[in-house]
């Protein structure tokens, strides 16, 4: 603090003159008691003490040129320039006009005849005249001069004890001073006094000092590693203000001037105190100084006041103040979200951290709240602040939100709990790709910070920036998540996997179906830590290992943007998947391929399905009478899906802008899953259909419904073979097509088989199996041919005679009335296919045949069992395009035939019938004629026998005639039915009574 020199010169008061000058004083006293009243408010023809002193002369005192009305009157211009944070150039200057009495010997009393009374202090003029006289009177003693050299010095001195350590102060005296922009002349030269003002010219002093600042100036955290100069260059680029304060104490008397220059990086932008302005100067990067006034001339008493000064980064060539942009990045979020072991997953968090806001985490305040501003700490901030010893790292570490991460992902998910570990520092990832360059050690280069090895930039354009972060990592607790959990709900329109568990999952997008959708990205924003905005998250997850993305690698990343251009895009598909281009056999085939013999599906075939169709021909026999073929026969139809090309139109209803499900091949284990899948569900998919189109049927008014889950469509096929059957009486009733048949009895049995997987694995070697069958039912399809005609036939006629009374051959009437419906049946099964009826056409069946089988309108092949019944056979039989076999088992001819989808063939044969199945055709009419023949002979023979009985009889009437005693003969004959034959033939013969 300032001393106040009045005080001082009041405490050695009582040292004034003892010897000769203690005398003359004494002597001017007791004249002035007998002169008039005067005082320092009336003038006088000069002061006598210069006079007396040493024959000098003093100016007349006149009222009118005291600037103060206290003992001294001083103005002091001080300029500061602060050349660091450690040090500072003081340059003061003081013009002395009047100067307290006291502390240069003079008595306070007994200059009244001079004017100058109690409460003045000495004028320029008489300090001049006492220059060279001992101050207390004593010849030897110190100086008046060098008294007030030591008073000014003790007085500076005082002021930079309060600002800093500094060195001794060189103070001079001072021929010029400079006052607000004006030149004042100084003097020490008595003879110059006669000027007509005692208080003019002042007499001037100059002192120089280099001042040592302390770091609690600054408002920093003192210590070992502290570069200070550094540090507080280092806030200032960073866009921070750092506000100091410089004490003084303003003396009685003083009118002082403060002048405060910023270092050449910063610039003033705020300032307090007494009188405080902001002086600019316009230069090429403009800065701000500091002036502040205080003038207590008029007081008594001296007061305290600071010099208060906030600074900031002054703009130069090489360096520019941290541009902050407040939307931009402050912080990348890091996620690692790894499924890879789903039953011990982890979550890795790396934070980059660019800049952080100022208080947003504790500890890394590196400026006082009430001492200045820093909007944020950016990454080359933390990185000085640690090397400086600012910032303890645990910490921030310890207090950094982490655990928002954790909480994100457990509340999307029920039942989940995730812990998070603490944070660590990295200390560099410059040899790490997935980080980069940065972290509390990394290193600037010679391009990047003007010089090489440092820690942080406190020149170039990078200065202080957020270019390269600083690294926090945590590492979760092992927890159990299945990638079903955390994307089964999330994937767009796709309502059937809402209640999916992790096994099916994986086996649908190893099933060939994959998924690309854009998922909210509200999950991720849940992630940023409390408190800290412009964050963002960039989500890295890892898949299981069942699992890829669509490029075929092992993670999904996806973001969480400021800027609003979330990346959610999410595309999954199997590391494992199912490939439908190949080839399917009907036997065990160890390598199936396309070209063996029993495939019924080429690797080309997107789609695959077979029917299977046995037809058991039992008997057949023929009637003359009736003209007609009585059949009995029973009928299995198998259709079996084992995959399908899903149809566009399936695919476009599940997809949207947003998400898009690829599944070219349903195979049938994928259906079967999605089946059971259903089965879990609040809701299952359920369809209504008509199973014909006639309104003339009732059966085609009623809407059959399939609920497409296993117990559903189980349910349905129960029921199905009734509408079925019914729908086919009512068809048959009303059309020629299977003649006269006889429906008593006729019932039709519906299966559905193969809606479970077994394995485990899915495939498409095991279909989904549709089953009708047909219990053996017998018929009656009417003949247009004769007995003798057939007879013809037989006996080697022409084959073109054959004449049956029928609209389609046997094996298409007989198989397409039933197997239309169930292809239709199918159709609605799968939900993804439409199934034309089969139409077939023939011109009938002969010995010697050509057959042409017509183009097959169906969606796929059939293939074809016939069994025969015993005594037809078909022999040389060929296929066009076909393969057809023909084996005896038990006695019957088995042809098993494929009828190509979408090809027409003929087949080659010859008709044989057998003897026996002739005779037994023909065995009731030989029967008939042999006992026709039988009868005729019986007649002729009675009638042979009549004649003869007549001509005995005649014979024995003769003899009677000649012997009347002879008994009597009765010739009265009895008859008797025989049989009756099929044809209502009665045959009787004659017996006798």
């Amino acid at each position: 603090m300032v001393e106040r020199l009045a005080s001082k010169s009041s405490q050695l008061f009582r040292t004034k003159y003892r010897s000769n000058i203690a005398i003359i004083i004494t002597l001017i006293f007791l004249i002035q008691v007998y002169l008039p009243f005067a005082n320092a408010q009336t003038d006088v023809d000069g002061m006598d003490i210069c006079t007396e002193l040493n024959a000098g002369f003093c100016d007349e005192i006149d009222a009118a040129h005291d600037g103060s009305i206290q003992e001294s009157w001083i103005e002091g211009i001080y300029n500061i320039n602060m050349i660091n944070t450690g040090t500072m150039q003081f340059d003061a200057t003081w013009a002395i006009y009047e100067y307290d009495r006291g502390p240069l010997g003079f008595p306070s009393t007994g200059l009244e005849g001079d004017g100058i009374f109690e409460g003045d202090g000495l004028p320029a003029d008489v300090i001049r005249n006492s220059w060279d006289e001992p101050w207390n009177g004593v010849p030897g003693s110190t100086l008046v001069k060098d008294k007030l050299m030591d008073e000014i010095n003790s007085s500076i001195g005082s002021l930079l004890v309060s600002l800093g350590s500094a060195s001794n102060p060189t103070t001079t005296w001072a021929n010029q001073v400079e006052r607000d922009g004006a030149v004042v002349d100084c003097g020490i030269d008595r003879t110059n006094d006669d000027d007509g003002n005692a208080y003019s010219p002042p007499i001037c002093v100059q002192t120089t000092v280099e001042i040592s600042l302390s770091p609690n100036k600054f408002n920093l955290n003192s210590n070992a590693d502290l570069d200070l100069e550094s540090a507080y260059q280092s806030l200032l680029i960073m866009g921070g203000q750092v506000k100091t304060d410089f004490p003084i104490s303003i003396e009685s008397g003083h009118k002082s001037t403060y002048y405060i220059d910023p270092p050449a990086y910063a610039t003033i932008v705020d300032i307090g105190g007494p009188a405080a302005t902001k002086i600019t100067h316009s230069e090429l990067f403009p800065y701000n100084s500091g002036k502040w006034e205080s003038n207590n001339l008029d007081l008594a008493a001296s007061y305290s006041e600071n010099l208060e000064l906030t600074l900031g980064y002054r703009t130069s060539a090489a360096t520019e103040t941290f541009n902050f942009d407040p939307n931009s990045k402050g912080l990348d979020l890091d996620v690692i979200l790894d499924l890879s072991n789903e039953n011990a997953a982890t979550i890795g968090v790396v934070v980059k951290i660019y800049y952080v806001e100022t208080g947003a985490i504790d500890g890394l305040n590196l400026i006082p709240n009430d001492k200045g501003i820093l909007p944020v700490v950016t990454s080359d901030g933390i990185r000085m602040a640690h090397h400086n010893g600012l910032i303890d790292l645990d910490l921030i570490s310890d207090n950094f939100p982490v655990s928002s991460v954790g909480n994100s992902l457990s509340s999307s998910i029920p039942g989940l709990t995730v812990e998070m570990g603490g944070f660590n520092w990295i200390s560099d990832g410059s040899n790490d790709p997935s980080l980069g360059n940065g972290g509390l050690n990394y290193v600037h280069t010679l391009s990047d910070c003007g010089v090489s090895g440092e820690y942080y930039c406190t020149e170039g354009d990078i200065a202080m920036g957020d270019t390269y972060p600083v690294f926090l990592q945590s590492t979760s607790q092992p927890f159990q998540l299945g990638l079903s959990d955390l994307v089964g709900d999330k994937l767009g329109d796709l309502s059937f996997l809402n209640d999916i568990n992790q096994d099916d999952l994986e086996k649908i997008v190893n099933s060939g179906m994959s998924f690309e959708t854009i998922l909210d990205p509200s999950f991720l924003g849940a992630m940023k830590p409390d408190g800290i905005s412009n964050t963002e998250i960039n989500l890295q997850l890892v898949l299981p290992t069942w699992a890829t993305n669509k490029e075929g690698g092992d993670s999904i990343t996806l973001s969480h943007r400021l800027n609003g251009n979330h990346v959610g895009y999410f595309g999954l598909q199997g590391s494992d998947s199912f490939n439908w281009d190949h080839p399917l056999c009907s036997g065990n085939t160890v390598s199936c391929t396309d070209n063996s013999p029993d495939v019924f599906c080429t690797s080309l075939e997107k789609t695959c399905r077979r029917a299977v169709v046995t037809l058991d021909i039992e008997e057949t026999s023929i009637s003359e009478l009736q003209k007609g073929a009585t059949i009995e026969f029973g009928l299995d139809i198998k259709i079996f899906i084992h995959r399908m090309e899903v149809p566009a139109h399936i695919l476009e209803s599940i997809n949207n802008e947003q998400t898009e499900v690829s599944l070219p091949v349903l195979p049938a284990d994928l259906l079967k899953l999605i089946l059971e899948i259903a089965d879990r569900g609040e809701a299952p998919y359920s369809r209504s259909f008509s199973i014909c189109n006639n309104n003339d049927i009732d059966i085609c008014k009623e809407d059959q419904t399939i609920e497409f889950t296993s117990t559903g469509l189980t349910d349905f096929t129960n029921n199905f073979g009734e509408s079925v059957t019914s729908m086919i009486k009512s068809e048959l009733r009303s059309s020629p097509v299977m003649g006269d048949i006889v429906l008593d009895g006729f019932k039709i049995n519906t299966t559905l088989d193969g809606l479970i997987d077994d394995d485990g694995i899915v495939g498409d070697e095991n279909g989904i199996m549709l089953a009708i069958s047909i219990p053996k039912v017998r018929t009656t399809i009417g003949s247009g041919n004769s007995l003798g005609e057939l007879y013809q036939i037989i006996s080697g006629g022409e084959s073109k005679d054959l004449r049956v009374d029928i609209n389609a051959p046997l094996v298409g009437g007989l198989v397409n009335p039933i197997f239309i419906p169930m292809m239709n049946a199918m159709n609605s099964l799968t939900g993804a296919l439409t199934m034309a009826a089969m139409n077939t056409n023939s011109e009938g069946i002969g010995l010697q045949q050509n057959t042409d089988i017509p183009n097959i309108d169906s969606p796929l092949d059939i293939y074809l069992t016939l069994i025969l019944p015993n005594g037809i056979v078909l022999e040389q039989l060929t296929s066009a395009k076909s393969d057809i076999t023909a084996d005896i088992v038990n006695g019957r001819q088995v042809i098993e035939y494929t009828m190509i989808s979408g090809e027409s063939d003929t087949l080659n044969y010859n008709l044989v019938i057998a003897w026996q199945w002739i005779l037994t055709q023909l065995l009731p009419y030989i029967i008939a004629v042999l006992l026709f023949f039988a009868w005729r002979i019986r007649v002729a023979s009675k009638k042979r026998k009549k004649r003869k009985r007549a001509a005995e009889i005649k014979l024995i009437e003769n003899e009677a005639s000649t012997n009347k005693f002879m008994p009597s003969v009765s010739t009265d004959p009895t008859i008797e039915v025989v049989r009756i034959s099929n044809c209502n033939i009665v045959i009787k013969k004659r017996v006798s009574g």
